[in-house]
């Protein structure tokens, strides 16, 4: 006795058409695409929110920092400076960087006009280089590298900071602080390599940005105007100082 391969009568069913099949698959195409981008919008707003935040309080350090010194960190000029368009490939800490030159700063090793700080203090006999304050805490922020005289992997965060050990040399690293995209933080103030080009920026404070998720941004003029906002500036998040 052999049976029907394919229902007959009553219980038959109607198999799908091509125009069928494609209309289905373009609207799970279409779900499948309002999801992923709801999904990618709620993370960009998370990361616009954290670079807000961390921005904020870079914002406080500054000011503790001028409280204690003064002045705001000057930094180098953008002819000795990569922050604008980073070298990935090089890791090789720069004197005269810029991002390298306020993170040093905040952490307690320059002060305003980028002279290194640091003291000799005895203890039992033996002189220890001791540095200034910190006034951030690195392992709150993403770091685009480590000391190179350490064995650990860039990023991580647990970095010596200036009297955490009393019977060592305070540890001296050059890094720099990294925004939510992966992207250095832009920090402009006066120019300390020369008299001339301190004189040239005109604002009462610093001017201190992330370049957005688009990780382009314009350097300011020199009299410290910040860049017009539009093009590769229009997604910039700035500090309130």
């Amino acid at each position: 006795m052999s049976f029907p391969l394919v229902p007959r009568g009553r219980y038959a069913f109607k198999a799908f058409t091509l125009i069928e099949l494609l209309t289905v698959i373009a609207i799970i195409g279409i779900l499948a695409g309002i999801t992923f981008g709801v999904v990618k919008g709620v993370g960009e707003h998370g990361k616009i929110t954290r670079a807000t935040a961390e921005l904020a309080s870079l914002t406080t350090a500054l000011e503790s920092y001028r409280q204690y010194y003064g002045d705001y960190p000057w930094v180098g000029s953008d002819a000795n400076d990569d922050q604008i368009d980073p070298n990935e490939n090089d890791f090789n800490p720069l004197p005269n960087d810029r991002a390298y030159d306020f993170f040093r700063a905040l952490n307690g090793r320059y002060n305003p006009r980028k002279e290194v700080l640091k003291r000799q203090i005895n203890l039992s006999g033996a002189t220890k280089e001791k540095y200034s304050r910190s006034f951030i805490q690195a392992r709150d922020f993403s770091l685009e590298r480590n000391d190179p005289t350490q064995d650990k992997p860039i990023g991580m965060m647990n970095l010596p900071i200036p009297d955490e050990s009393p019977a060592e040399d305070d540890p001296d690293f050059s890094n720099a602080l990294l925004d939510p995209w992966g992207h250095r933080y832009l920090y402009y103030y006066r120019d300390q390599s020369s008299p001339a080009a301190a004189t040239l920026w005109k604002e009462p404070s610093y001017l201190l940005y992330s370049a957005g998720p688009d990780g382009l941004a314009s350097a300011p003029a020199s009299n410290g105007t910040r860049p017009a906002g539009t093009g590769i500036d229009a997604d910039n998040i700035y500090a309130q100082p």
